[in-house]
C-alpha cells in the first residue's frame, strides 16, 4: 500500500491543530487503533513543536 499526505506549516504553534487533523484522517482511515493513534499523536506533535520552536526559533517566515 502506498499513502502519502503533504502538510506544509508556517512555524506558529496554531499549525500543530493541523497536524493533529492528518493525523487523525489517517488513523481513521488506516484502521490504527487507540494505543498507537495515541502514540502517533505525541510523537508527531512533538516532532513538529521541536521544530517550530528550536529548529526554526518560531519565525514565521519558515515553514515545517
Amino acid at each position: 500500500m502506498s499513502l502519502q499526505r503533504h502538510l506544509q506549516i508556517a512555524s506558529r504553534m496554531e499549525g500543530i491543530t493541523e497536524v493533529e487533523g492528518l493525523i487523525n484522517e489517517l488513523s481513521e482511515e488506516l484502521g490504527v487503533d487507540e494505543t498507537h493513534y495515541g502514540e502517533i499523536l505525541i510523537a508527531m506533535t512533538e516532532a513538529v513543536n521541536n521544530a517550530i520552536v528550536h529548529g526554526n526559533k518560531l519565525d514565521i517566515n519558515k515553514m515545517v
